[in-house]
């Protein structure tokens, strides 16, 4: 059975083959090198209210297993790491399911750290994954560096197959109020995009008719913070994924 792995940083994913190395797990000390919380937010699941949260979304749906964790790890500011850490999963983002509550052992503060197991999904499959957090170690905000999941029992995922009959360009790019969205399709089916910040917190979405060959859609950001989002456009099983950046 192959395995792989998500990695999961600050709102980043990668997905990865198990290699080998000397020390893999190894995690630097830098305290920005990971999710950062000093605000509540109302979060995705009704249920956890105003709290510090952070919310990923894989885009396809996985059967998850082994979670591995780094806490925060900068040496100054080793009390800010997370102590109880509430896991909830779900397969379409507003129906939510526990997995569990789990302490968090605070960093060491070394370049040497590597961090520890986690829970154990045990196959559950989920494309949501919501950690909010309980408790930290007494510091006035929350975070941590890093989390891995291992994904066992995924069918191969054939990116250019989902994509082939969708071509979406994104202009401009950095942006500052709006940006365009340029669809090409063969395909009569209407076209939903949606807007997501780095936490996989959804902004905008809409569904528009398509417009022959090519579709325009128009995206208004002027209220939005500088930074980098993803723009998703989906027709049918077609998907297409896109980083675009607000600049100052």
């Amino acid at each position: 059975m192959k395995k792989i792995f998500l990695l999961l940083f600050a709102g980043t994913i990668f997905l990865a083959e198990t290699s080998a190395q000397c020390f893999p797990d190894r995690h630097n000390s830098t305290w920005f090198d990971g999710w950062i919380s000093c605000d509540e937010a109302e979060s995705p699941n009704p249920e956890r209210g105003m709290s510090h949260w952070i919310m990923y979304d894989f885009v396809y749906q996985y059967q998850l297993g082994q979670v591995h964790l780094w806490n925060s790890n900068d040496p100054k500011n080793l009390d800010r790491g997370v102590k109880q850490m509430i896991v909830d999963y779900s397969t379409d983002g507003e129906n939510w399911t526990e997995l569990g509550t789990y302490n968090m052992e605070m960093a060491s503060g070394k370049t040497t750290y590597q961090g520890f197991d986690g829970p154990d999904f045990e196959g559950t499959e989920a494309r949501y994954l919501l950690l909010t957090a309980k408790s930290n170690w007494g510091g006035d905000c929350v975070g941590f560096s890093e989390i891995r999941i291992q994904v066992e029992g995924v069918n191969d995922i054939d990116e250019n197959e989902l994509t082939e009959t969708l071509r979406v360009t994104v202009f401009p790019n950095p942006f500052k109020t709006a940006f365009k969205a340029e669809v090409k399709t063969q395909k009569r089916e209407n076209i939903a995009y949606r807007l997501i910040d780095i936490y996989g917190r959804q902004l905008r979405s809409g569904t528009v008719e398509q417009q022959g060959s090519t579709t325009y859609i128009t995206v208004q950001v002027a209220d939005l913070q500088p930074g980098v989002y993803f723009l998703i456009v989906q027709q049918g099983e077609s998907l297409s994924r896109h980083a675009v950046v607000k600049a100052e």
